[in-house]
């Protein structure tokens, strides 16, 4: 359970831009700007902060809902930033009941993008690590399953809230043309 202090109001907006280069159908932004989340087709990134890249998005290709997410950011990044010397981004993917299934981080003091550590999901406390280079599993460290911990209770729960932006398309632009739909 969060305290109440700690969570965080992030608004949704939806693109509206059919040629976007976003390849997510809808981002969360927090009003102080201290977290940004990309959302859809069974996955999130997230990163702290605002990009210029997702400010040019917000600015001209996507229009604010009345939608919002909450959630407990500030434990998340606290644990980050203690664990691995801070995260610039991450990634998690869901399975079909919404279930995060894969968490990859992008680390500050990592040197090259394959560096950081991805994780496989069980179930909330089964974790393994992957190296997809060499096909290698390892154990995950206690310090490791604190982080994943939240980190998959934190977005299983902005699933929980809103499962229909989890699970929409990406924007026209990035489907398959086969399954394109001309826009009414």
């Amino acid at each position: 359970m969060t305290r109440d202090s700690s969570l965080s109001s992030l608004t949704l907006y939806r693109w509206s831009n059919p040629e976007t280069t976003c390849d997510y159908p809808y981002l969360a932004l927090a009003e102080d700007h201290s977290v940004c989340l990309w959302l859809g087709n069974y996955r999130l990134s997230f990163e702290w902060g605002l990009s210029d890249q997702v400010a040019a998005w917000l600015a001209f290709d996507f229009t604010r809902t009345d939608g919002a997410l909450v959630g407990d950011f500030a434990t998340l990044r606290h644990l980050c930033d203690s664990i691995f010397g801070g995260v610039t981004f991450g990634v998690v993917s869901f399975d079909a009941e919404l279930k995060p299934d894969r968490v990859q981080l992008s680390l500050e003091k990592q040197v090259k993008a394959e560096d950081g550590p991805e994780y496989l999901v069980w179930t909330v406390g089964n974790y393994q690590r992957i190296n997809r280079e060499t096909n290698r599993v390892m154990p995950v460290a206690p310090p490791e399953r604190a982080v994943l911990d939240v980190c998959t209770s934190t977005f299983a729960e902005l699933a929980a809230q809103r499962p229909e932006i989890f699970k929409e398309s990406p924007p026209p632009h990035y489907r398959s043309p086969s399954s394109r739909q001309p826009l009414q």
